[in-house]
C-alpha cells in the first residue's frame, strides 16, 4: 500500500485561497510494487479541481486528476538491482550475497588507536592509501565492512567512532563511501564477580571485513 500526497501550488487567480493537500492511496499485489512505484512517480505532478456543491457557492473539496493504476494491463517490472553495501540488505540481490559468503578475499591492512581515543594515528594515512588503491583496483570487492572496536572498559561509543573516522578517510581518497559499511563490535561484559579484564591493545582497531565480492567477469576464449 502506498499513499501519494498531492500538495496544492497557490494560485495567481485566487492568492488568498490555497486548498489542503489531497491524499491518495493504492494498492496492489506485491508482484506489481515496482510498476505501481512507477506509475505514481510519473505523475509527481498532476492537474486539480475543485468542484462546487450543488446549490452552493461552497466548493466540495479539491480533486487531483491521478490516473488510477491498472493492475490488469501493468508490466511486472524486474526489482531494482542493488549495488554495494546496499546489496546487504535488498531482497533481490539474496542470492548473490549467498554466493559471496564462500568468497576468502582477506584485507589484513588495521587501524590501531590508543585508549580511550578514536583519533587516528599518523600511520593511519599510509595504511589507508594502500586499502584505497586496493579497493580502486578491485571493483569485485563490492562492499567491504569496517570493524571497530574496543578494549575492555573503553566506552562501547568508540567503537563505532573509530569504525566511522577511517570510513571518512577511505572515502576523501576517492572509494565509493556506498562500498563501505561501519560495524561496531563491543567488549565482553561478564557477571559480578569475574576478574577484572585485562587491556589488550590489540582490540583498540579497525579491522576489514569483505561483506559481499562480486564474481569478476569471465574472459572470453578464442
Amino acid at each position: 500500500m502506498y499513499e501519494a500526497i498531492y500538495t496544492p501550488q497557490a494560485s495567481a487567480q485566487y492568492p488568498q485561497y490555497t486548498p489542503a493537500e489531497v491524499r491518495l492511496r493504492f494498492g496492489a499485489p506485491g508482484q506489481y510494487e515496482f510498476a505501481l512505484q512507477d506509475h505514481l512517480q510519473a505523475q509527481s505532478t498532476v492537474a486539480c479541481q475543485s468542484p462546487v456543491a450543488q446549490g452552493s457557492c461552497v466548493p466540495e473539496g479539491i480533486v487531483a486528476n491521478v490516473v488510477p493504476f491498472d493492475a490488469d494491463h501493468a508490466v511486472v517490472a524486474p526489482p531494482p538491482h542493488a549495488t554495494g553495501c546496499a546489496a546487504i540488505e535488498a531482497a533481490s540481490e539474496q542470492d548473490r550475497l549467498s554466493q559471496s559468503r564462500n568468497a576468502t578475499e582477506v584485507i589484513p591492512e588495521r587501524f590501531v588507536f590508543d585508549t580511550d581515543s578514536s583519533a587516528l594515528a599518523p600511520e593511519a594515512t599510509s595504511t589507508a592509501s594502500a586499502v584505497a588503491k586496493r579497493m580502486q583496483a578491485d571493483p569485485t570487492l563490492e562492499c567491504v565492512g569496517l570493524v571497530g572496536q574496543i578494549a575492555p572498559g573503553e566506552s562501547a561509543s568508540l567503537a563505532e567512532a573509530r569504525a566511522h573516522g577511517v570510513k571518512e578517510l577511505l572515502v576523501s581518497m576517492g572509494v565509493d563511501r556506498g562500498r563501505l559499511l561501519t560495524i561496531a563490535v563491543t567488549a565482553n561484559v561478564y557477571g559480578p564477580g569475574a576478574k577484572p579484564q585485562t587491556d589488550e591493545p590489540n582490540t583498540r582497531r579497525v579491522s576489514l571485513s569483505v561483506l559481499l565480492k562480486t564474481a569478476a567477469p569471465a574472459t572470453p576464449v578464442r
